[in-house]
């Protein structure tokens, strides 16, 4: 696809048809589109509900090859021509999977407390039976939609296994977060708040069975949710931020210099000092 002009500038060839990567976050479906003739419009190969991506070709041949998985099927792998017509699987991982309990993911629709639409992916207990609600653990960072369709081994190993706390009968809800700047706590409990309330409106959350999980930043959350509502009935924190004025000015033992930056225009979105 590249060219190298007289000039010897480099390019891209315009009568190539570069691939393009296609991502829907209201579905979170995934896939593969490329240009037609002229780069005017693009269509669409391959879009599923999936995680799609890894999309290579070989070096010596018109072949290429892309993986996919979702929450309740490994990654494998497919192969098919320039236009990811017809497909063919080349691996089979966890050929087992069947005979596995296993839960299944929803994306879900909801509006927070100050008004925003936002969605939250819900994992559903191994043999769950609709309208049974069931011990809830909210998971909380940021935008966590995206990681709707990807497989995880269940280990006891993970802490923070989804997959593992489902096997275990707790469904398991990821809230998107859209925070407001110098107002980071508040506007987590304006979006988890509501999420909850959601769980529980659909009939899976046990509204007296509700734990809070979170690490760093989702630890900061873990800590401040708690003393501003009591819909938890426990709260685990890992690595949090519990003193966030002290925080700005510690030290960071990775980098070792001053959590400013992360104060000010990072995830605290403080924006002054």
């Amino acid at each position: 696809m590249t060219r190298v002009t007289d000039d010897d500038e480099p390019g891209i060839d315009p009568d190539s048809r570069p691939y393009l990567s296609l991502y829907n976050e209201k579905t979170e479906q995934r896939g593969y589109a490329r240009f037609t003739g002229g780069w005017e419009m693009a269509e669409t190969l391959v879009l599923q509900n999936a995680y799609v991506g890894g999309l290579v070709r070989a070096d010596s041949a018109d072949v290429l090859l892309y993986s996919a998985e979702r929450f309740d099927d490994p990654r494998d792998l497919f192969v098919a021509g320039p236009d990811l017509a017809n497909p063919a699987r080349v691996t089979e991982i966890n050929p087992f999977i069947d005979e596995v309990a296993w839960g299944r993911a929803e994306l879900v629709d909801f509006v927070s407390e100050s008004g925003r639409d936002l969605q939250f992916v819900l994992l559903l207990p191994a043999n769950y039976e609709e309208g049974s609600p069931v011990p809830t653990i909210v998971y909380t960072y940021e935008i966590l939609s995206p990681q709707m369709h990807l497989f995880r081994v269940p280990s006891e190993r993970d802490y923070y296994n989804y997959t593992a706390w489902t096997q275990h009968g707790y469904a398991v809800l990821l809230p998107d977060i859209v925070y407001r700047a110098r107002d980071p706590g508040v506007s987590a409990l304006e979006s988890v708040s509501a999420a909850v309330a959601k769980a529980v409106e659909m009939g899976v959350t046990d509204p007296d069975a509700v734990g809070l999980i979170g690490h760093s930043w989702g630890g900061y959350q873990a800590t401040f949710l708690p003393t501003r509502t009591d819909i938890f009935a426990a709260s685990v924190a890992g690595a949090p931020l519990t003193d966030f004025v002290s925080f700005m000015g510690a030290l960071h033992w990775n980098p070792g210099i001053a959590e400013l930056s992360h104060w000010e225009t990072g995830q605290a979105r403080m924006e002054v000092p």
